[in-house]
């Protein structure tokens, strides 16, 4: 087994083709603004309609302008009589292009600004949100209807849809579907709402891995928080506004709406939105953010149980979690008994489906992450904590925090929610046997998950998380901890199993 174990995706909201045409086509003149004549972008590239680029950037970043007899096609919308550019026209393109890249030009700013002297941009109040031309602004012998700008912008989409759902393929195969499977759940997101999410991110230009990697995991919070929070970076510059705009009404096709989630997937986004990287940058975008949006309420004490502490979020299932997504309030090992009502109820079943789902990853490995973790020791609990925030049954997980293997190990150490027991290990349970003195030949210690099969998963003494017979060798006497409300079924979708 590989650390592309899949996980279960999520199940697409799917959308009839009319009302997925329709959303498309209101979502995007929204966000593009709709040009009833050839403009300039803010990035100085002629465009038209919704967002149809005029020009295209090479991979060796030069500019160049679309095949003028395309244009004319797509203008007129009949392939047998296309609008014809005068020479003057056409000469007005090409030395609009010829703008953006031109090296005397200072930055790119000042080249898309000069672009924008040729080709006026849109009138935001005028043109942009109507579709209406300004005459003085029309340097070209035609203007555009608003049946034409749909007709265009739709037709435009399945190259944008086709990209990224090559991705998602893509992606699901590198995580672990075979070439069926993967072919499969990308037919099933056709014509959905998270389609249409990550057609709108293509469209303007973003390709989102870590939003792809949060579908195929099935978590919406983390898929929210990359859309909405990190697909909006200060390069747009001037742009960034509108498109903190844009970020929100994707989020909210490929999410729905936070107040509908599960208590556990409330209580990881009220985290999150509480996080400085959330309130910065909702105090930088006060139009869409006002102050009672996207603030979810704290969590309960039912639905913080569920995740623990901060319990931002899981981290990518080849990572382990940063530190400061997974602190803990107490700022010390704690030695008092968490309350009956805050331990909520895990199965085995949900804690080991978390510890295998990164089997054969080195991310736990010396070097690798977390400044502060210095030895191997410190990667094997490190692991465990992490795996144990996944699954809803947490222990603190900061540095100075994070019960050690020798912390597991001894029985009159507390960990809250983790007793030790007597008897034969269970599926889930937490194995751990104290290492060795500093310096002593063999390390001897550890801390892993109990299969219930005389095995146990962790990160092995080469820094890869394994499967082995550790704690059932010979002379070994591992302790055993349990979750303290550990179940046969919490109801939860399996980890680490295939979608279908």
């Amino acid at each position: 087994m590989s650390d592309t174990t899949v996980r279960q995706p999520l199940t697409p909201t799917p959308l009839s083709a009319p009302q997925y045409n329709d959303l498309m086509w209101a979502h995007l003149r929204t966000r593009e603004g709709m040009g009833g004549r050839i403009y300039t972008d803010p990035k100085g590239i002629p465009t038209m309609g919704a967002g149809i680029a005029l020009a295209t950037k090479g991979a060796d970043g030069v500019f160049r302008l679309n095949d003028p007899a395309e244009i004319g096609r797509q203008i007129s919308g009949d392939p047998n009589n296309p609008y014809k550019f005068t020479p003057a026209e056409q000469k007005l393109l090409e030395d609009t292009v010829a703008k953006l890249n031109d090296p005397t030009i200072g930055d790119d700013k000042a080249r898309a600004a000069a672009a924008q002297k040729l080709i006026p941009p849109l009138d935001l109040g005028k043109e942009a949100a109507t579709g209406q031309v300004v005459a003085a602004n029309n340097k070209f012998g035609f203007t555009l209807g608003q049946d034409r700008m749909k007709d265009l912008t739709l037709g435009k989409l399945p190259q944008y849809t086709k990209s990224a759902m090559d991705d998602v393929k893509k992606a699901a195969i590198e995580r672990g579907m075979t070439e069926q499977q993967a072919q499969a759940y990308v037919d099933r997101l056709r014509g959905s709402k998270e389609e249409a999410a990550l057609t709108s991110l293509y469209y303007n230009g973003v390709q989102s891995p870590a939003a792809i990697k949060a579908i195929l995991n099935g978590d919406r919070v983390r898929l929210r928080q990359e859309i909405l929070y990190r697909s909006n970076p200060a390069s747009n510059s001037s742009s960034q506004g509108g498109i903190a705009d844009r970020r929100k009404a994707e989020a909210d096709l490929a999410t729905g709406d936070p107040s509908t989630w599960t208590p556990e997937e409330k209580a990881r986004w009220a985290a999150i939105e509480n996080s400085p990287e959330a309130q910065a940058y909702r105090a930088k975008f006060p139009n869409t953010f006002p102050p009672q949006q996207e603030q979810t309420p704290a969590p309960t004490a039912t639905a913080t149980a569920a995740t623990n502490s901060a319990a931002a979020q899981p981290p990518a299932d080849d990572a382990p979690a940063s530190d400061d997504q997974a602190a803990d309030d107490s700022g010390a090992k704690s030695t008092a008994d968490a309350p009956d009502d805050s331990v909520p109820a895990v199965s085995g079943d949900t804690i080991l489906g978390h510890a295998r789902s990164v089997m054969g990853s080195g991310a736990w490995s010396p070097g690798c992450i977390n400044d502060d973790l210095v030895g191997m020791d410190d990667k094997r609990h490190k692991y465990v904590a992490d795996m144990l925030d996944r699954a809803g049954a947490p222990v603190p997980n900061e540095p100075d925090t994070r019960p050690t293997s020798a912390d597991w190990a001894d029985p009159d150490f507390d960990i809250p929610g983790w007793p030790t027991v007597d008897g034969a290990a269970q599926k889930g349970d937490v194995l751990a046997i104290k290492p060795n003195p500093p310096g002593f030949w063999d390390y001897g210690g550890g801390v892993r998950f109990a299969t219930g099969d005389d095995t146990t998963v962790g990160v092995n003494d080469f820094g890869n998380v394994d499967e082995s017979d550790w704690g059932f060798q010979d002379k070994q006497a591992p302790t055993v901890r349990r979750w303290d409300n550990l179940v046969d079924d919490d109801g939860k979708e399996p980890v680490g199993s295939a979608w279908f």
